[in-house]
């Protein structure tokens, strides 16, 4: 009797152990070796972090986890094939990504967290402003640009529109938009944009994903405000008439996120790794070469 409820106990235990890992096994079942040791090294953290001395709060909950910007510059260049982060860019100050799922999965996607200290930025032009003409103006510079990412030997990247039309949310004084674009390898993807105004600046959310998880973008957008947030004294409503305003407005927040854009591969990266595991799938032998036709570059 005894035996038999001590082989009972040790049953349960082991299905409880295989039900904890097995979730763990299939968000690296897809990935190759190399991404899944590049997704080992990562030191994700779900814990409240501070920011900038304090002025910004990522809390990253149970659905999120944050990665400290040396940890996010591996997922983009590494990992996603981008070109690193410029000096005249402003410093990466880590990364979002879901805690459900790896960004080297095909099911990944990022958020890239930026501040930009423009001072206070007005936002009574948010209804008067042309978005059309500026996007008229986005794709003229699109073809200037290509011209230098492929002088850096990256593949071009095409604007088409707008995947969201840029729109204001004087509530939590944020603009929302997406860019549409599409490369010859990649096919369609997107660059999704928050700008959250502060007191002494902008936070930029970017976000890169494939075009089919648009609707799980826009869903989790205004979720990702509430996981990065200004600190109080630093919130846009906190303003002091002795602080300086800038001159920069709204439009010109969009319309620098067409640079952005030309700048980041998106999910050119995450394509690439797909094609990389169905070679490695199909036949093991041809992963040499599947290496050399589709791997990730980097600089």
């Amino acid at each position: 009797m005894i035996f038999h409820r001590v082989r009972y106990i040790l049953q349960k235990c082991l299905i409880v152990m295989f039900l904890a890992v097995f979730p763990l096994l299939t968000v690296h079942a897809d990935m190759d070796p190399e991404d899944k040791k590049l997704d080992e090294s990562l030191n994700y953290k779900q814990d409240v972090v501070s920011l900038m001395d304090k002025s910004v709060v990522v809390k990253p909950g149970v659905k999120f986890r944050y990665l400290s910007p040396e940890d996010a510059e591996k997922v983009l260049v590494d990992g996603w094939g981008n070109p690193p982060t410029s000096p005249d860019e402003p410093s990466l100050l880590g990364m979002i990504v879901p805690a459900d799922t790896s960004p080297f999965d095909d099911k990944g996607w990022g958020a890239e967290l930026f501040f930009e200290s423009d001072s206070y930025i007005s936002d009574e032009d948010a209804n008067s402003i042309d978005y059309d003409l500026i996007l008229k103006d986005m794709k003229k510079s699109n073809i200037e640009e290509n011209k230098v990412r492929e002088r850096h030997g990256y593949e071009a990247l095409h604007l088409i529109g707008w995947a969201e039309p840029p729109h204001y949310d004087p509530s939590s004084h944020t603009i929302y938009w997406a860019l549409r674009l599409h490369s010859k390898d990649s096919g369609e993807f997107i660059n999704y944009y928050i700008r959250n105004l502060g007191r002494y600046g902008v936070f930029n959310i970017n976000i890169i994903a494939s075009a089919e998880q648009l609707p799980t973008i826009k869903k989790e957008a205004s979720n990702l405000l509430k996981i990065v947030s200004f600190a109080e004294g630093h919130r846009y409503q906190d303003r002091r008439f002795w602080d300086t305003t800038s001159t920069y407005t709204l439009g010109a927040l969009v319309a620098g996120g067409a640079a952005v854009a030309a700048k980041k591969v998106g999910m050119l990266g995450l394509v690439i790794l797909f094609v990389k595991k169905f070679f490695v799938v199909i036949i093991a032998a041809f992963a040499v070469l599947a290496k050399f036709l589709f791997g990730r570059k980097k600089s």
